[in-house]
């Protein structure tokens, strides 16, 4: 008895936590709108290839808000304004 509601405490985490997960699948990837090459936030972030073409060619990528896209040059340029 004791088994069946640790795990089904075990799956009910499991589930709440990957509806977590896909709600925020999305944010902050980005988009390089001369290939149509997309890469999400961990992979842009930790490879540092893709990072310093982000950061050389940043006219060339868009990134995602909450569903909104902006040009990355435009989103420098506001963060080095503040």
């Amino acid at each position: 008895m004791k088994n069946k509601r640790i795990a089904s405490l075990l799956i009910v985490l499991a589930l709440v936590l990957s509806s977590f997960t896909a709600a925020f699948a999305g944010q902050f990837d980005i988009k390089n709108i001369v290939t149509n090459e997309e890469y999400d936030l961990l992979t842009w972030s930790e490879d540092a290839g893709v990072l310093l073409d982000v950061a050389d060619n940043s006219g060339n990528y868009i990134i995602e808000v909450d569903g909104k896209f902006y040009n990355v040059e435009d989103v420098i340029a506001a963060m080095q304004a503040d």
